[in-house]
């Protein structure tokens, strides 16, 4: 807390000092979010129920020193049903335009790859960009530890996880994240990233290689440390039909637990080397004369690992093949996985069946997608409940219902329904059971 503390203190001094110095331009507001999910997995006898409610209301700034020069912040109270009351500084940067071509960004803001799969966090760092005629790049480097744990999606390893539950541990994983990225935009659109993360944890606080017991009484995992380079491409074929399609390979260090013929229990833990990839493609056709309408296909496919005893830090063998992303994100209602052993296809066809019409029901947007999703390998996946003898590679199929509806440039409604129908021979137990998912999500700004 004091780290979070010190770098609140020191951007406030700077703003408070560049005010001091010159007349500013400065806008300000706030904003309410909700957000109100229901997965409700029904049972042969029973219904199991795993409510989630997050409430977030902020206040955000945004002022000009000069022509070249903005500061942006924002700070918000948050409430879940885990962790009832959360002040939060959600983001606080520099954003100057030191020359007609060079960008830097100073602070708290959000990171992300050119796909959103491998890294889309906010961190405090730094980034440089440089624009040119036909593209731009992009060097960042962002320091995750001093994010409050409860807002942070990074959980890379089982260190991460333990870090959860513990309450005497304040802040998010501490990891360092570096970001190379080009972007060419002739004659089609080609995007480079090479991405890095380090685990700067301890080594007082991971287990260490050659322990020969399994389980380490107040440790929970080691070290993981991970490198990405990604190549993407997207374009369009036709007028209103697009594609895009990416790769990216992924190596590293994961602590594993292997056979030792020296140790007294037959193991040890070692460190194995990382291989693993990413890659997916999409296709979209806008068909702006029927209703708005959108149609969209997209299939991602994350490698997994079938000598893995755990989705994470479970190797059991001379190297790992699980993909593991810097940062998770939500996709489904009902049925929310990691990447990691996991192929997503999403079929979705969106529509706004008033958008001639002159009132504020122009802007209602109805979708219907399905998504359906399978393994890789007969290894681990992120959800629980997956039987070990399985052998299912079809984990089972998603259908949602979906409403956006912005009446007011300041406000939006999101409603959010599905039910995931699961291969009952890949899961166990009530996982095995259908689970029917409801979210409700509305913001305001003022």
């Amino acid at each position: 807390m004091t780290a979070s503390r010190t770098l609140a203190v020191i951007f406030a001094l700077t703003i408070g000092g560049t005010a001091a110095l010159s007349g500013l331009d400065i806008d300000a507001g706030g904003s309410v979010d909700n957000y109100s999910s229901l997965p409700v997995t029904v049972g042969p006898s029973s219904a199991i129920f795993a409510a989630d409610q997050r409430d977030k209301v902020g206040l955000w700034a945004e002022m000009h020193p000069g022509p070249t020069v903005s500061i942006t912040g924002a700070a918000s109270y948050n409430f879940t049903l885990q962790v009832p009351y959360l002040f939060n500084l959600d983001y606080l940067n520099v954003n100057w335009r030191l020359l007609p071509w060079l960008n830097a960004t100073v602070g708290r803001f959000t990171f992300a790859d050119f796909t959103g799969y491998v890294l889309n966090h906010t961190l405090d760092g730094a980034m440089f960009e440089q624009d040119f005629s036909v593209g731009k790049i992009t060097e960042a480097a962002g320091y995750s530890g001093l994010i409050l744990k409860p807002v942070s999606l990074i959980l890379m390893s089982n260190s991460d996880n333990a870090d959860q539950s513990n309450s005497s541990v304040y802040l998010a994983a501490p990891r360092l994240i570096e970001k190379l990225e080009a972007l060419f935009t002739v004659p089609v659109n080609i995007n480079l990233a090479f991405i890095l993360q380090q685990d700067l944890r301890p080594s007082s606080q991971l287990i260490q290689p050659g322990e020969e017991f399994q389980s380490i009484t107040g440790l929970s995992g080691g070290s993981l440390n991970t490198e990405y380079l990604g190549l993407g491409v997207s374009g369009a074929f036709v007028s209103s039909f697009y594609y895009s399609a990416f790769l990216y390979g992924s190596t590293g260090s994961t602590l594993s637990y292997l056979p030792d013929s020296t140790s007294i229990t037959g193991f040890s833990y070692q460190y194995a080397p990382i291989y693993a990839f990413l890659g997916g493609f999409g296709l979209k056709y806008y068909i702006e004369q029927t209703l708005s309408s959108r149609l969209e296909f997209q299939a991602v496919y994350s490698s997994g690992n079938a000598n893995s005893e755990s989705y994470l830090e479970g190797n059991t063998s001379s190297y790992s093949t699980m993909f593991v992303p810097i940062s998770q994100q939500v996709v489904g209602v009902a049925f929310m996985p990691q990447l990691g052993n996991l192929v997503m296809l999403n079929l979705n066809f969106s529509v706004k069946p008033l958008g001639q019409s002159d009132t504020v029901l122009k802007d209602l947007q109805l979708m219907a997608r399905v998504l359906s999703y399978f393994r890789p390998t007969t290894g681990p996946i992120s959800q629980p409940g997956l039987s070990s003898t399985s052998s299912a590679l079809y984990l089972g199929t998603e259908p949602d219902i979906i409403a956006n509806f912005r009446p007011l440039s300041d406000f939006g409604l999101a409603l959010s329904a599905g039910v995931f129908f699961p291969e009952g021979g890949a899961f166990t137990g009530s996982a095995a059971q259908p689970t029917i998912g409801g979210r409700i999500e509305f913001s305001l700004s003022f």
